[in-house]
């Protein structure tokens, strides 16, 4: 099959965009190209960060996405695993009635990410492959896993452990996520803090699902946060205290918690306490809100 490509000026010089009709093409593009190349699925965020001068100039080689059929397609199998390809648009997250009925935490997600217009272009392989998406807290807590390609197979790798990782392979591909619905309904929610309403670096993302007994007592929890400037992490010790706290002090119990494990780390837009207090808050409010306490959490 023949290669196809056009000249495109994305900055100072010209960018060669190479538009493969398989994950195997863009491969070879890859391999052809090293370093001097670069996968593109939306392209929004690349986009914003080039114009702000945050990232280096658009390299002299993209390899654009938007040619491959599996990469753009949303699959929901009998075993109730659902394939989300990596050029999926995050507006198509929101209109599948699939994700609104058994994976409610991504639609969250996804309805609290930017404008309306970004979402009709942006990808969900982009926002994971920023490393700082919005989605990544969302999917860690869904424990979704990526399906990487790295040129004669396709690995399954959690997106929780993908961000731990301090070295990632640029050649590999992210060609989709996958997740698996859960049988029983637990109250999900995901809150993101910005500068303003949407399209905006986050201050702090907080994302998760629990279930409580009737008592209040939590008998399940998956808790995550991150930030534009944070990598997304699980929030393992807000878990635990919320798993063997007591319902009165449930709430209080889990501020501490996530106070205590969110790293020290502050920018341009919030100060560390600020993020920890906020993430904090937003954990505990929702347990406290749902009869997992009696106390409101004190900073």
């Amino acid at each position: 099959m023949a290669m196809e490509s056009h000249e495109l000026h994305l900055g100072p010089g010209e960018t060669t965009v190479w538009r493969p009709n398989s994950v195997e093409e863009a491969w070879q593009y890859k391999q052809r190209f090293g370093g001097s190349a670069l996968y593109v699925a939306g392209g929004t965020w690349l986009r914003t960060r080039w114009e702000a001068r945050q990232l280096p100039s658009p390299p002299d080689c993209i390899i654009s996405l938007e040619n491959i059929a599996g990469l753009r397609s949303l699959s929901f199998q009998q075993d109730r695993e659902l394939t989300i390809g990596a050029c999926v648009r995050l507006a198509e997250l929101l209109s599948s009635g699939v994700i609104a009925e058994s994976f409610p935490l991504i639609m969250l997600a996804a309805a609290n990410i930017a404008a309306p217009s970004i979402r009709n272009q942006a990808t969900i392989g982009g926002n994971v492959m920023s490393g700082v998406g919005d989605l990544l807290p969302a999917l860690i807590a869904a424990e979704a896993e990526m399906l990487i390609y790295d040129g004669r197979r396709t690995d399954r790798i959690p997106v929780e452990d993908w961000v731990e990782l301090k070295s990632r392979p640029e050649e590999l591909l992210l060609t989709g996520l996958r997740l698996h619905a859960v049988a029983v309904k637990h109250r999900c929610f995901f809150h993101k803090i910005g500068r303003r309403e949407q399209f905006t670096p986050s201050i702090i993302t907080a994302a998760g699902w629990y279930h409580a007994e009737a008592d209040g007592q939590i008998a399940k929890i998956r808790l995550a946060a991150g930030s534009s400037a944070m990598k997304p992490m699980r929030l393992r010790q807000a878990e635990i205290a919320a798993l063997i706290g007591k319902p009165a002090s449930l709430a209080a119990d889990v501020h501490r918690a996530v106070r205590s494990e969110l790293p020290e780390l502050a920018d341009d837009y919030a100060s560390a306490d600020y993020r920890k207090l906020a993430a904090a808050n937003l954990i505990a409010a929702e347990l406290l809100n749902n009869g997992g306490g009696t106390d409101a959490a004190k900073p």
